[in-house]
């Protein structure tokens, strides 16, 4: 019985070991399938083994080019915009949305 016991305790160990990676980890999964290829005009061109590593490709390359407005619109998007610009820019939005 007790053989059988550590058997099963022993299974079930093996079987939920955590082989997930980290956040880190996958970024540097996704740059490793990804290429991206500036022609002459610095256009990119993503190529990626799956479709979220040429989004991933896309993002990196928009971030290069224009990092500046990748932040301040995930800023806006958190809703923390009137904290780095000012009470002025919230407004600006506001009034932007709703015409």
């Amino acid at each position: 019985m007790k053989k059988l016991l550590i058997l099963c305790i022993v299974a079930f160990v093996s079987c939920t070991t955590s082989t997930e990676l980290t956040e880190q980890e996958r970024m540097d999964q996704h740059a490793k399938n990804t290429e991206i290829i500036r022609d002459d005009f610095g256009v990119p061109h993503i190529y990626g083994k799956t479709d979220a590593d040429a989004v991933f490709g896309l993002l990196y390359a928009q971030a290069e080019d224009d990092f500046n407005r990748v932040e301040r619109n995930y800023i806006w998007a958190i809703g923390r915009l009137a904290e780095v610009e000012g009470e002025k820019s919230c407004i600006v939005i506001c009034v932007c949305v709703y015409i």
